[in-house]
């Protein structure tokens, strides 16, 4: 039969990423839903050893209680201060049928965190990390070398962080909050026991006869163990204890620019990793009394992955010229000085070094190579986060205007979705006395489809940039995908306008038919007038009710803009033969006027709120509004490859709300 064994081990409290989706948003609460749990298995590494774990997400795992009492929505893990955070979590439950854990997070409203906040809205940020603490796992027998899972059967998430970029999964990633809570381990064993072979086996109550339980208390790393082995593993688990001790000291004194003399010392008088980092904290408080803002630095780079890499991107970002300081925040521009002046050969070494990884005997394209296969190395982790950071950037601040006169919808997948007009009733009957109410039939709806797309293209990185330290040349390339990204949706959106579109009822979109065709003449107060009336006559689909619909935004080529904005903002008729001081009937009818190179010709369009009647529809996949990144390493090509993809599509949904004149 096969047998269990208990454990106990000592574990600080873990991270691991989470998602969302930014189309969840509700813009009444301020809220949005994340899953900050899922059970797929991640790679770890504590305590010297891999392993796969898995988050059980049912009822009787997941301890609920501590973040339903409004867990804390952090930066990038800070616990440090009430400046970092900028939401709570709202109601968080277990969604067992999807075995996913959920939760509802509220956002600020503080001018302080506008910004972020706005970033997570639009979906620029989408990146969730959880902070948790795990109390018991089940470890299932591995078979020799293979890396074992541990399922988390009692764990407690405590806090949820949006991150620039989560915590690469085979590192183990740590929150700033570095205190341990004993962990119990239940081991599976496949092996059969012989009864008696074991005389501590539990009798009575406690256990069955087949099942042995041993119980065994391990501390951290730098701790003696105290199971019972031979002289041999005992002299190679203290060694390997030892450098462990000391690397992780001398990484963190060599962080902060301290001198190495003094991770020596801790090094000498066998001070443990948790106070050895107290003391350097202590230590660099004492010597930068002048500029207390190398705090947050000294917490970036000593205790949290996700905060360094975050800063190590802020640098590359900034040595880039693509994002300038007055983008960043104080303390992450002190937290990305250390990184700013690394050249790329140089960062690849560190990440070799955090990762354990013996370099000294490669040359440079060995390193570079070494520092993107290996799977403990961050270091494409750091450059697919800056050329992340550099295509949003340049996606960004495309001046698009498609957003003014479109709407903005989202799609599950690649088929056809279908967007219904409803049939209408005029009004309700006069039921006289005694009289009976009638049926009232309802006619079919009216049916517009929409769907999307998939576009993109491939970015590529060699070996021989990283060495010649081009970071100009691929996030230039970056920048260019990330213009293109946002560009393709402009040019498809007007292509589409002067297609002038067939809809479902075999019309063209501006037609006399649809009663949205004006009769062509230049701008004038009077053709402006009746675009006005054009629109407010229109009827809904059984012609039971007037629409009653206003224009808000006028769309015409660049060159006739100036006229546009003369004739909306005029207070008098500009048109006027005899000069007359004669009032504007069309002052200010248009909200907002959009004057475009794309457009060539001399027509103009008229637009209703596209929120109230919308005419073109943009959709985007799950609602992710910005381009998705996806890394390979390369084969045919020396290096890494990133495929920039965007999912989208633009369709017409309807007629009711635009009126054209074709123009003079």
């Amino acid at each position: 039969m096969p047998g269990s064994t208990q454990e106990k081990r000592q574990l600080p409290k873990l991270s691991a990423r989470a998602l969302f989706q930014p189309e969840t948003y509700d813009a009444a609460n301020n809220t949005i839903e994340v899953v900050f749990a899922t059970e797929t298995p991640v790679l770890r590494s504590v305590w010297g050893e891999q392993y796969f774990e898995v988050l059980v997400c049912d009822g009787t795992s997941v301890r609920m209680e501590r973040i339903n009492q409004g867990a804390p929505v952090l930066d990038t893990h800070d616990t440090w201060s009430l400046q970092y955070q900028f939401g709570v979590v709202e109601r968080a439950w277990v969604d067992a049928q999807k075995k996913v854990c959920r939760a509802l997070v509220r956002l600020s409203t503080t001018e302080k965190d506008k910004d972020i906040v706005e970033k997570i809205k639009t979906g620029i940020i989408r990146n969730v990390s959880v902070g948790y603490r795990v109390y018991a796992y089940e470890m299932d027998d591995a078979p020799e070398n293979k890396i074992p899972t541990m399922r988390c059967t009692d764990w407690e998430p405590a806090e949820i962080s949006f991150v620039p970029v989560p915590a690469d999964h085979n590192s183990g990633a740590r929150s700033s909050d570095n205190s341990m809570n004993e962990v119990t381990i239940f081991k599976k064993s496949n092996k059969t026991e012989m009864p008696g072979s074991n005389p501590n086996a539990a009798t009575g109550n406690e256990r069955a006869a087949e099942s042995t339980t041993t119980t065994q208390t391990v501390q951290p790393a730098v701790a003696n163990t105290a199971a019972t082995v031979n002289e041999e593993q005992v002299r190679s688990s203290g060694a390997e204890a030892e450098r462990t001790r000391a690397k992780e000291i001398r990484t963190a004194v060599r962080s902060v620019k301290l001198p190495e003399s003094f991770g020596d010392d801790l090094i000498d008088k066998g001070t443990s990793l948790e106070q050895a980092r107290k003391l350097i904290i202590d230590e660099l408080a004492k010597s930068e009394t002048a500029a207390p803002a190398v705090q947050a630095g000294v917490r970036v780079n000593v205790d949290d992955d996700d905060k360094r890499r975050a800063a190590t991107i802020d640098g590359l970002s900034l040595r880039s010229g693509f994002v300038k300081e007055k983008d960043l925040k104080p303390e992450q521009i002190s937290a990305a000085r250390q990184f700013r002046s690394l050249t790329l050969l140089e960062l690849a070494k560190e990440s070799l070094t955090r990762a354990g990884i013996d370099y000294r005997d490669l040359d440079k394209m060995g390193i570079v190579s070494r520092a993107f296969t290996s799977s403990s190395s961050d270091f494409p982790v750091l450059l697919e986060g800056t050329t992340r950071r550099v295509l949003l950037s340049a996606y960004a601040v495309v001046a698009d205007t498609w957003r003014k006169w479109c709407a903005v919808g989202s799609v599950s997948n690649f088929l056809e979705h279908k967007r219904l007009r409803l049939g209408s009733l005029s009004r309700l009957d006069k039921v006289e006395e005694n009289g009976e109410f009638k049926n009232k039939n309802i006619t079919d709806a009216e049916s517009e489809s929409a769907s999307i797309d998939t576009y993109g293209n491939i970015i590529g990185i060699t070996r021989k940039m990283i060495v010649n330290d081009d970071l100009a040349g691929f996030t230039r390339i970056a920048q260019m995908f990330g213009r293109a990204a946002a560009r393709s949706i402009e040019i498809d959106a007007y292509k589409l306008l002067a297609s002038n579109p067939t809809m479902s009822d075999n019309i063209a979109l501006f037609h006399a038919s649809h009663g949205n065709l004006a009769t062509g003449a230049a701008m004038t107060v009077d053709s402006f007038d009746a675009l006005r009336v054009k629109m407010a006559s229109q009827e809904d689909k059984d012609s039971n009710d007037i629409l009653d619909l206003r224009p808000s935004i006028l769309l015409c080529s660049i060159s006739q803009g100036g006229t546009a904005k003369v004739i909306n903002g005029a207070e008098f008729d500009p048109d006027a033969a005899n000069k007359l001081q004669k009032p504007n009937k069309s002052r200010g009818l248009f909200d907002t006027i959009v004057d475009t190179a794309r457009i060539t010709g001399n027509e103009y369009y008229a637009f209703a709120d596209p929120s109230i009647e919308p005419v073109i529809e943009v959709n985007f996949l799950d609602g992710n509004q910005t381009p998705f990144m996806d890394s390979e390493d390369g084969f045919t090509v020396d290096g890494v490859r990133w495929k920039v993809r965007h999912d989208y599509g633009i369709d017409a949904i309807g007629w009711r709300g635009a009126v054209k004149n074709p123009g003079a």
